[in-house]
């Protein structure tokens, strides 16, 4: 047997194959990494799954002549086009990726497909089978073809970083420049635009070019049921919509489902899940129940259907009184690991009782903090009347045997106090004292009954029903700069590491650090979008 190196065969079972086959592939190419890679996605040995329901058909014959000239294409492009700070990289340190298109964050989607191993297993099985002889099913199979080469040149390729310049012509050769200018800064709009130009190549190379795949020119509708990415990126979601109309009656309608592939959030919202609650829930001014009658109703959209892969974007952005985009720089947590059971279609009922115990608890907090404030903050000018008390009690009695008197132009200090003076100082003494501390026992009383009730807001939905399926935070994307300007990179997590992609630098960092940056408290860098992924298809597929 061939002595393996741990880091070739590392390398190999991070893109998707099982220890044992990748060992046997090695030995059968004495040790080449390459020759084992097309070994391993030639051969009917692999025995990598992809989870979610069925393991994708995809129905392409496999050329291994075909993969041997791409990859030595690829590898020969490569060398040519390397720059002074094109050198190899440490073995143990991901590969950096160059970005020559406007869309920034490009890189950072292109390093998070690439962590999926689902996706990327799918995207290096790739090879046309047939020559394509319509012009958009021509542009499909080349996006296809560059994805596919992309990610096994990241698998293979010991320089520091690849180019995904020949990705992004592909994808803006299909429908044009504006697929990058419109959505440049919406990265969950772009994501899920990029991955229906993904599914619509994917489904014509498995229709091997049938007009009918070829001419449909809304690329979202590849997004659909039982296409190969959709469970993958893609839910259901229904809409219930409740009113009460003229007469008082209630009013309710169940909207057909709709897909999903990214929620949009605010940041002005205390809470990740408040935050998420209500980017689900809003008002409808006019809505029409019946011919010429409108009324006020509420749309309450609940998640009939869960993908691997929950995208939020965080929306920072806001507008002042001169029209003008300005970035909101305040502080949004985020939780590492998610549950969305309280928005699922089948809790509805058992999350609408314990929205309404919650709305309770949320008032009841809300005015606790109201009271605090007028303590901490009396009459908005940030003096705490508790410390106050204290500094005035401290000031008496330091006085004690001093007599002032403030006159209107001047100050007296007279003699200490007599007899008949001292007993009333005293009593003045012992009633602020009692005063302060009252007030201090009454705000340690309110402040540790808002921790209660936080506590219990927390936990609302820390029940088994609401926490069957969980979510990992996997990546974090980054946005440094003000609005209109600045710079995009991502923090993504694997086997509790966290590092940093920044184009073609990546490092090692520690949790704190990333936190630092995503969090938004601390300067003009913040998270703007967060990408969780179910843990059992991580589980699954590492």
């Amino acid at each position: 047997m061939v002595h393996q190196s741990k880091e070739v065969i590392k390398t190999l079972v991070e893109m998707g194959f099982d220890e044992i086959t990748v060992i046997k592939a090695l030995d059968e190419c004495n040790g080449n990494q390459e020759r084992a890679l097309d070994y391993l996605l030639n051969k009917d040995t692999n025995t990598s799954v992809v989870p979610y329901a069925q393991n994708p058909s995809i129905g392409l014959k496999v050329d291994e002549d075909e993969i041997k000239k791409a990859i030595a294409l690829s590898m020969e492009e490569s060398s040519k086009s390397q720059s002074s700070e094109q050198k190899e990289r440490d073995p143990n340190t991901p590969i950096g990726l160059k970005n020559s298109s406007n869309v920034s964050f490009f890189t950072s989607l292109i390093q998070f497909y690439y962590s999926l191993p689902f996706f990327r297993e799918i995207m290096m099985k790739q090879v046309p089978s047939f020559q394509p002889q319509d012009n958009r099913g021509k542009k499909l199979v080349k996006l296809i073809s560059e994805m596919s080469l992309l990610f096994k040149n990241m698998g293979t390729n010991k320089m520091k970083y690849e180019d995904t310049n020949r990705v992004m012509n592909a994808l803006i050769d299909i429908d044009g420049s504006q697929v990058i200018n419109s959505e440049k800064n919406d990265i969950g709009e772009f994501s899920m635009r990029f991955i229906a130009k993904i599914e619509e190549g994917l489904s014509y190379l498995n229709s091997q070019g049938e007009e009918n795949v070829a001419k449909r020119k809304d690329s979202m509708s590849f997004l659909i049921d039982n296409s190969i990415l959709s469970k993958f990126f893609c839910g259901k979601l229904v809409n219930d919509i409740r009113s009460k109309l003229p007469d008082g009656s209630k009013y309710k309608d169940e909207q057909i489902p709709t897909i999903f592939g990214k929620f949009e959030i605010e940041v002005d919202k205390k809470e990740f899940y408040e935050a998420w609650g209500d980017a689900l829930t809003k008002e409808i001014d006019n809505f029409q129940v019946a011919d010429g009658v409108f009324v006020k109703a509420k749309q309450t959209s609940w998640i009939d259907g869960l993908p691997g892969v929950l995208i939020f974007g965080i929306n920072r952005l806001a507008t002042d009184s001169n029209g003008n985009l300005f970035k909101i720089k305040k502080g949004f947590s985020f939780p590492m690991y998610l549950y969305p059971g309280r928005y699922l279609l089948g809790n509805q009922k058992k999350t609408r009782s314990l929205q309404k115990a919650l709305a309770t608890k949320k008032r009841n907090a809300k005015q606790l903090e109201n009271s605090i404030e007028t303590f901490d903050n009396f009459e908005g000018k940030n003096v705490n009347i508790s410390k106050m008390l204290n500094l005035c009690l401290n000031f008496l009695e330091n006085q004690k045997n001093q007599d002032i008197n403030i006159d209107e132009n001047e100050v007296f200090v007279e003699p200490p106090f007599g007899i008949e003076k001292q007993s009333s100082f005293n009593e003045t003494l012992n009633v602020i004292k009692a005063y302060s501390d009252k007030v201090r026992s009454n705000l340690e009383e309110m402040k540790e009954k808002l921790r209660r009730y936080e506590d219990e807001i927390e936990n609302t939905f820390d029940e088994k029903k609401f926490r069957k399926q969980e979510y990992e935070l996997s990546a974090i994307v980054i946005h440094d700069g003000d609005a209109g300007s600045g710079q995009y990179y991502s923090y993504m997590k694997k086997d509790g590491v966290w590092r940093k992609y920044h184009d073609i630098n990546v490092t090692e960092v520690g949790e704190k650090n990333v936190m630092f940056d995503s969090l938004g408290e601390y300067g003009i860098s913040a998270a703007c979008c967060l990408i969780y992924v179910d843990k059992g298809l991580l589980r699954d597929n590492n």
